[in-house]
């Protein structure tokens, strides 16, 4: 059973999708200006919230189907779409699928291509993600391995932090490795998108933070540069 929160009540629709560890009440921070222009719809993801998913992992067409509900229910044909960092890169993944109803794209401390630590998280493959499933019951074992890592210059410090936090406790270690496993059907791929945004009249904004420990400004503005009726804004905050 999808859990979902509503604000606002503007003519338009936004479905939101929040971040890692977040949940649809999240998306009460936005600011007037949206909740006057939209009715915003953010579902609780698969593993969050109040949310019920009896599957270990889910993949697009699980979040497609959701996202259609929404749409179906609301009455509304196009949307605009927000995700916050996990559920910036979900949002990403699914725009060759989404584009063609698609108003507005809004991306905020977008996960992904210049996150630090997730480039190497991405290339490990599905047989050690699932593995890791078996993995979790030693918390002990992963930290000290991590540690190691980290100290070597293997494992980024955003990584081990990353791992510290979810580790700790069994419920969290089980919802970072499902979604990590899910994360595989989930790929972004810049020569997809590009080409999108040229063929749909899709306005894009993606915020991000000029503090944000979690980005490599580098890499992030390569993956972005160039991208067709794209606004990227850097402002002097966080990642939160």
């Amino acid at each position: 059973m999808i859990h979902y929160s509503t604000f606002g009540k503007g003519p338009a629709l936004l479905i939101a999708l929040h971040g890692f560890g977040d949940h649809s009440g999240f998306f009460s921070k936005l600011g007037d200006d949206f909740l006057e222009q939209y009715t915003v719809v953010a579902p609780d993801l698969p593993f969050h919230g109040k949310t019920t998913w009896d599957k270990s992992s889910f993949d697009q067409q699980d979040l497609l189907r959701i996202i259609e509900e929404i749409r179906r229910t609301r009455g509304q044909e196009r949307f605009s779409l927000l995700g916050f960092s996990f559920g910036a890169r979900l949002a990403l993944a699914m725009l060759p699928a989404l584009a063609p109803q698609l108003d507005r794209l809004y991306l905020m401390a977008p996960a992904g291509k210049g996150t630090l630590g997730l480039d190497l998280a991405d290339r490990v493959p599905s047989f050690l993600r699932k593995a890791s499933r078996w993995l979790i019951q030693y918390p002990g074992f992963l930290l000290g391995c991590g540690r190691l890592l980290q100290r070597m210059g293997l494992l980024h410090m955003v990584s081990f932090q990353f791992l510290e936090r979810n580790l700790r406790r069994p419920e969290r270690a089980k919802r970072a490795v499902n979604c990590w496993i899910s994360m595989q059907y989930f790929k972004l791929n810049a020569s997809q998108i590009k080409p999108l945004l040229h063929q749909y009249p899709i306005e894009t904004t993606v915020f991000a933070g000029r503090r944000d420990p979690l980005i490599d400004k580098g890499k992030f503005e390569i993956f972005y540069q160039n991208w067709p009726k794209t606004k990227v804004i850097w402002e002097e905050k966080g990642h939160e």
